[in-house]
């Protein structure tokens, strides 16, 4: 199974990261200060960088203006 997956994925520990471990642009859509802290927190470390909205109009003008890879919305 090494052999398999070559030397480049035992010797590079990157190599092992998914696509998905690069960093995002997000809009999150939540309104509650405290929940909207604790995810931009959580997603900033993780090297993504987030945009929120106060409100429905302020999501809408983000979403028409930015090619936002993701958009994590609170229902």
């Amino acid at each position: 199974m090494i052999q398999a997956l070559g030397e480049a994925a035992i010797s590079d520990p990157d190599a092992r990261l998914p696509a998905a471990a690069k960093s995002l642009q997000i809009l999150l859509i939540e309104y509650e200060v405290f929940h909207q802290k604790v995810v931009v927190g959580l997603l900033k470390n993780r090297g993504d960088t987030v945009e929120t909205a106060k409100d429905d109009r302020q999501a809408l003008d983000w979403l028409a203006a930015t090619n936002f890879d993701s958009t994590l919305i609170d229902l």
